[in-house]
């Protein structure tokens, strides 16, 4: 029933049929929907302690959220988790919960989260990855959820959704091209004809599918919805030929679809179609491979850069595109666009040096924001120096001295010394260890690619049996394997979310939308492999009850208290201001120095100069293995 989206209240009616069909061992005490929710709750526990045991295993976690308001009213918050199967080296995201947020601010949200996380016994400490949307709340340079998590986790990364980038970047070059809101609205004028007559809907129907038209509905153009403007584009441009055909059929008794066909029998309007629908073409593909789970975050820089790399070959291209030239050899000298036969007379002339000048313009625009939607991607495109692919075409001597900059790059981000909190711990002295265990794996990795592991999976699995050759570096495999790269996953999340709870059902309680969330989302096909799964729960129904992991997750993200500022009673508290500039207890207002007599001060001299002299031998130590003076200071050695 929950795989399906069979309401609840269908049980009764359910188990008659069953009964009528002669199964067996069906209770008729038993049909009252309080036992559906009752089931649902011990599947829920069941599948929830399987996933946090895995979570456990994980070297390292990373959490994906998004909020926002259902039907009634109420702000829920939709919580992922991305972890490591241990045994196959494989990244696995996966639904977590679903609360609800009393306060809708970072605050709240930090609350909220740190509180599951506690109830669910996973260490914070473990967290190295946040993904989120753009919104200031998740993203504020000071205040953001991000912000408050770096508080306490100095090395965690933050990660803009990379798919909603994509989908800004689109938003932020039809602000800049006057022609792609001329575009948007003949997309939208389109669908609002057919969409407010469902007569004409029904004989455009039949008229396009006498001409061979499979695409029959013209999907409706929504900003915010990714990639909106593409697959308007493409089932027009399907049916722009029997289109205009119908219209002109039509247009004398129906004044709407006149308007519509003289917008569209212009053949300078249909060219800037055409040649937009060859110019989306690259930025459609990398939306799509960013809504991938298995995306890992040292590809999303490349990627970009291919995207890019398509962009600026389209856009110089003096042919202009596939779809553009397919619609230019179909039109004749006098404008007559011949299609399977039938031909349609358009109006006016192709100018192709503004339809050149357009696509200069828009690939200029769309690879300008790609640069700054994504300039913090060097970072993680750092990570591509664990990539077996890295490697396979490098000779031995340019793999040895490769991927230097990279690995200082994320030394200093998560091991610096300025940082409160670091991945792992070393010292001046051990950077040309570091360099070694850096070679050691650049050689494994390339012996995996002669046996024909190539993927990162793949690899990576069978090098685990050699940590002991880079057993610190083995760390930044594991944040690199778990970090997030996109929030697609909890989008999705959403939209089932929305199915569950809707206007009919809007009075379900927020434990009993997760436990349907989860079933839904992590419970096994409903066939033999769901009897383990029942099993499972019956016994943990008679011997716990539902007291387990739900009772505890739900009474734990209820209790917390969410005052943004102040005590209890909403007061803000006056800091004592010499505690502001230097809070120090009796005991520590004084220094050691004020105790030193002068007959220390020979002993002092020697200390310091011993200490002088150690810092100059690690320094050349640093300096014989490659390291600058500004790459030490930036790993907090003096």
């Amino acid at each position: 029933m929950v795989k399906e989206h069979v309401p609840m209240l269908k049980l009764p009616s359910m188990l008659a049929m069953m009964a009528v069909a002669g199964v067996a061992g069906v209770n008729h005490k038993y049909n009252h929907y309080r036992y559906f929710i009752m089931a649902l709750r011990a599947l829920s526990e069941v599948i929830l302690a399987a996933q946090i045991q895995r979570a456990l295993e994980s070297p390292y976690f990373s959490i994906m959220s998004d909020s926002s308001t259902d039907v009634s009213g109420e702000d829920h918050i939709l919580l992922y988790i991305r972890y490591m199967d241990m045994a196959s080296f494989a990244s696995v995201t996966e639904y977590l919960c679903a609360v609800r947020c009393t306060l809708k601010t970072a605050e709240g949200i930090v609350a909220v989260t740190e509180a599951v996380l506690a109830t669910l016994h996973l260490d914070p400490q473990k967290m190295v990855g946040y993904g989120c949307d753009g919104a200031s709340v998740y993203l504020g340079r000071h205040n953001g959820v991000a912000a408050k998590f770096r508080e306490k986790l100095s090395f965690l990364l933050a990660v803009h959704c990379v798919a909603h980038r994509t989908a800004l970047v689109m938003g932020d070059a039809t602000r800049d091209l006057p022609e792609l809101p001329k575009i948007d609205a003949l997309l939208k004028s389109i669908h609002s004809l057919f969409n407010k007559s469902s007569k004409m809907q029904g004989k455009w129907e039949a008229f396009a599918k006498m001409h061979g038209c499979t695409r029959l509905k013209f999907p409706i153009y929504n900003a915010t919805r990714w990639f909106s403007r593409m697959q308007c584009v493409i089932v027009l441009i399907c049916n722009a030929h029997t289109l205009l055909l119908f219209l002109e059929k039509y247009q004398a008794a129906w004044p709407q679809a006149k308007a519509v066909y003289k917008q569209l029998s212009d053949v300078q309007a249909l060219a800037r179609l055409f040649v937009l629908r060859d110019l989306l073409g690259p930025c459609e593909s990398l939306s799509k491979a960013f809504q991938s789970d298995g995306l890992k975050a040292h590809e999303i820089y490349q990627r970009v850069e291919n995207a890019k790399a398509a962009l600026e070959q389209r856009g110089s291209s003096p042919m202009m595109g596939q779809a553009f030239l397919s619609f230019k050899a179909a039109l004749t000298k006098s404008m007559i666009w011949t299609v399977g036969g039938k031909s349609v007379k358009l109006k006016g002339n192709i100018n192709t040096a503004a339809l050149r000048t357009l696509a200069l313009k828009f690939v200029s625009c769309v690879v300008e924001h790609l640069d700054d939607r994504f300039a913090d991607a060097k970072l993680l495109r750092a990570f591509h120096i664990f990539d077996p692919e890295t490697y396979r075409d490098m000779s031995d001597d340019e793999m040895r001295s490769y991927g230097k900059q990279e690995l200082m790059d994320l030394l200093i981000h998560f091991c610096s010394k300025k940082n409160p909190r670091r991945l792992f711990e070393f010292e001046r002295v051990d950077l040309p260890n570091l360099q070694e265990e850096f070679l050691h794996l650049k050689v494994r990795l390339k012996w995996q690619l002669t046996i024909g592991r190539s993927s990162w999976q793949a690899a990576w699995a069978g090098m685990c049996k050699e940590a002991h050759l880079f057993p610190r570096l083995l760390l930044l495999v594991y944040v690199a394997t778990v970090l997030p790269t996109q929030t697609a996953c909890v989008e999705r999340g959403f939209s089932r979310h929305r199915i569950i709870k809707n206007r009919l059902t809007n009075r379900l309680m927020i434990p009993t939308v997760d436990s349907l969330l989860r079933v839904g989302l992590l419970g096994p096909p409903a066939d033999m492999a769901a009897k383990t799964l029942i099993e499972e729960a019956a016994c943990i129904h008679e011997t716990q009850g539902y007291k387990g992991k739900l009772h505890a997750l739900f009474d734990g993200a209820s209790a917390v208290q969410l005052i943004p500022f102040g005590d209890e009673s909403g007061e803000v508290e006056d800091a004592d201001e010499a505690q502001l500039v230097y809070p120090a207890s009796d005991d520590e207002a004084f220094t050691e120095s004020d105790y030193e007599s002068a007959d220390d001060g020979e002993e002092v001299e020697e200390e310091e100069k011993l200490e002088v002299e150690e810092k100059e031998a690690e320094g050349e130590m640093a300096g014989e293995a490659g390291f600058s003076t500004a790459e030490l200071l930036a790993l907090g050695f003096e």
